[in-house]
């Protein structure tokens, strides 16, 4: 093998062995296939969504107002304070490369779910009502671009964490 203008023996075989790569090739088809399939069935189904959306409500429907509330919160709270207990977690841990990696990821996912024709479009935040917390959170539960800051950074981050931080956080 020719180096910066030397040769250099090269000794022994370079590829994975074919067991490691057969079974890269079946994930990365099983996963294309899997990928097919959700798409193949949200637009088949587009039309029964709404349904979907009515069978969930009658299920929540089933709980009193308070009980709803109780629930919408302690779900807000953990979405909300998630992507902070990872940056916390990765500068505790030291790794800089992820949180360069979890910062820049979750910059674009934000920005790309704010373009929109007229230019970028930035959070419309009611703050000023503190008298119900459900209404602080909402704010960043209906929010698509929290949302998809919070898949991204988990995304990115996700290697760099214990196995059970990620599990829990990815139950969310």
């Amino acid at each position: 093998m020719r180096v910066d203008g030397r040769d250099v023996p090269v000794a022994g075989n370079l590829l994975q062995p074919l067991v490691r790569r057969t079974s890269d090739i079946i994930r990365v088809v099983a996963a294309s296939v899997f990928l097919s399939l959700v798409i193949a069935g949200s637009l088949i189904t587009r039309n029964q969504w709404d349904a979907l959306e009515q069978s969930v409500s009658n299920i929540v429907g089933v709980l009193s107002p308070d009980q709803s509330n109780a629930v919408y919160i302690v779900y807000g709270v953990a979405i909300l304070a998630l992507p902070f207990g990872v940056l916390i977690g990765l500068i505790a841990g030291r790794k800089w490369k992820l949180l360069a990696g979890y910062a820049a990821a979750a910059l674009i996912a934000a920005l790309a779910l704010s373009i929109t024709g007229t230019g970028i479009s930035t959070p419309t935040w009611d703050l000023d009502v503190p008298e119900r917390l459900d209404t602080f959170l909402s704010q960043f539960l209906d929010d698509s671009r929290w949302i998809a800051m919070l898949a991204a950074a988990l995304t990115v981050s996700g290697p760099g964490l214990p196995a059970r931080w990620r599990r829990a956080w990815w139950a969310l």
